[in-house]
C-alpha cells in the first residue's frame, strides 16, 4: 500500500513521513525523543532467537491476532511485557486456540503498549 505522506509540525519540532511504506523496524532516536517506524501503535513482537515465529495480523480497528506454528513449539508460553527498558515479562492467561496449523490469541482491546514474545523456560 503506497499512500503518500505528509509534514506535522507543532512549536519547534516537525515530522515528516510517508503512509503505507515498507518499514525495517528502525528507531530514530535525538535527544529526549525517539520515533519507531512501523504499523502498530500498540503491539511489538520480540521474537526468540532459534524459537517459533511469532506474527501478527490486524483484526478490526481495536484487534489483533497474534499467531505461531504449532510444529516446534512444545514448551514454549506467550508472555507479554509493559516495557523493554525494565521488562516485566508475565504469561499471557488462558490457552492459545488452534487454527489449522498455528496457534492463535485474538488481543482487544489494544489500549495500551504491550509487547510480546515466546518464551520457553
Amino acid at each position: 500500500m503506497d499512500g503518500g505522506g505528509g509534514l506535522s509540525t507543532g512549536g519547534i519540532y516537525k515530522l515528516e513521513g510517508t503512509i503505507g511504506q515498507p518499514d525495517a523496524g528502525e528507531t530514530l532516536q535525538g535527544g529526549l525523543y525517539d520515533v519507531q517506524g512501523g504499523y502498530w501503535a500498540f503491539i511489538d513482537l520480540v521474537q526468540t532467537p532459534n524459537g517459533p515465529l511469532l506474527c501478527i495480523a490486524r483484526g478490526d480497528a481495536v484487534s489483533a491476532t497474534l499467531a505461531w506454528p504449532v510444529a516446534g513449539s512444545t514448551g514454549y508460553q506467550l508472555q507479554d511485557a509493559s516495557s523493554l527498558i525494565i521488562p516485566d515479562w508475565d504469561d499471557v492467561p488462558g490457552a492459545p486456540t488452534i487454527v489449522g496449523d498455528e496457534y492463535q490469541v485474538t488481543l482487544s482491546p489494544l489500549v495500551v503498549k504491550r509487547y510480546y514474545r515466546l518464551h520457553k523456560p
